[in-house]
């Protein structure tokens, strides 16, 4: 375990625009679409904060693990559970959406487009030409 401050700060970067969507935004696609576009790199960069991990495989996990939140928001898991505590409500969400799988994707194509573009793949890229 590591600690690199320059993903801790993007993260907390990100978690204060989802806290101001949060408690700001009124407007559905800021609230509906941008908000579950944002919280593919917030979460990235938090546990990039603390653990090293190849930038393409830790994206692809999150991805993973935000289609797999979203499915049981379709099965309806908190009703079945009877989960009623507010926090777990906001983070696993409580409607199935189709277009947040789709701002997922995209959330998941910005961090790789991030991992490629980063300084060590450019020096990587640079010896292989």
């Amino acid at each position: 375990m590591h600690f690199k401050p320059k993903h801790f700060i993007l993260f907390i970067f990100f978690l204060c625009i989802e806290v101001g969507i949060a408690l700001f935004s009124k407007n559905q696609f800021i609230r509906g679409f941008l908000g579950d576009f944002l919280v593919i790199p917030l979460l990235y960069f938090f546990v990039k904060s603390f653990i090293r991990i190849k930038g393409s495989n830790l994206s692809f996990y999150i991805l993973i693990i935000a289609i797999f939140t979203e499915v049981l928001q379709l099965l309806e898991i908190q009703k079945h559970f009877q989960i009623e505590n507010p926090y777990v409500k906001i983070i696993m969400g409580t409607t199935f959406d189709f277009k947040d799988l789709i701002a997922y994707f995209l959330g998941f194509l910005l961090i790789l487009f991030f991992d490629k573009s980063s300084p060590t793949m450019l020096k990587k890229r640079s010896r292989i030409y």
